[in-house]
């Protein structure tokens, strides 16, 4: 996961500032990809994870440094990915979330991330 992640920043140009960037991750499930950027050198403040399940966040917050900031979400629209703090974010990515969201909800799911994305 580490070395993918690494790979896919560095080819996106992001890797040389990784410790500035405010990384929002759609359905972070146990908060995996969010340790293994933690690892890469990203700054645990500047990382925001969203999942449907309660009790994969609740997994995320016991294996994740506490300035991580997780958030529960609906699986139905409005798709909610905001927080009040971060007008915008440098890059947001999902792995693996499509198949948990309704097929009529797909459209708008996709296009949520842009209306959060700088």
């Amino acid at each position: 996961c580490q070395v993918v992640l690494k790979e896919a920043l560095t080819a996106a140009g992001l890797y040389d500032n990784l410790a500035d960037l405010k990384i929002l991750e759609v359905g972070c499930n146990a908060g995996n990809k969010l340790a293994a950027l933690v690892a890469l050198g990203c700054a645990p403040c500047n990382l925001y994870g969203v999942d449907l399940s309660s009790k994969s966040l609740a997994i995320a917050k016991e294996n994740l440094p506490e300035e991580v900031h997780l958030k529960h979400v609906a699986v139905e629209a409005p798709f909610d990915y905001t927080f009040e703090e971060v007008p915008q974010f440098d890059l947001v990515f999902c792995c693996s979330t499509l198949p948990h969201v309704p097929l009529e909800s797909r459209v708008e799911f996709l296009e949520k991330p842009k209306k959060v994305r700088s």
